[in-house]
């Protein structure tokens, strides 16, 4: 008897309570690998390469993390990913990601989008 493989997401964001909202809300549908610390995010992503990773907006304007060498990396760039901002509207210059983008967002349709990602990215 085979077993369902669970698509794997990886979820950056260096606000607990966010982490452990989006964590509580999608443990029981996907293999969830959340990441507290933007330092050791790329070589995180190297070990699991999930099919989705979600980030919240902070983190871009974070002075410790580079959201342009991170999407660049050859093993991440292909990844989808979505952007959520728990915190508020989402900074200005993120227009060119709006795509990505999910603000303001519930849980339902924080699960939507990430259906959609992930049913998109295993099409390719």
């Amino acid at each position: 008897m085979s077993e369902q493989t669970r698509d794997k997401i990886v979820i950056i964001d260096n606000n607990f309570d966010n982490l452990d909202m989006v964590c509580c809300a999608l443990f029981d549908v996907y293999d969830l690998y959340p990441i507290s610390d933007d330092f050791t995010s790329t070589a995180y992503l190297e070990v699991f390469l999930p099919d989705l990773i979600i980030l919240n907006t902070d983190l871009i304007y974070s002075e410790n993390f580079s959201f342009a060498q991170f999407r660049s990396h050859p093993l991440i760039k292909n990844i989808p990913f979505l952007l959520i901002t728990p915190s508020g509207p989402p900074p200005e210059g993120l227009q060119s990601l709006s795509s990505q983008l999910l603000y303001p967002y519930t849980l339902d349709s924080l699960q939507q989008a990430i259906k959609t990602k992930i049913i998109h990215y295993k099409k390719e």
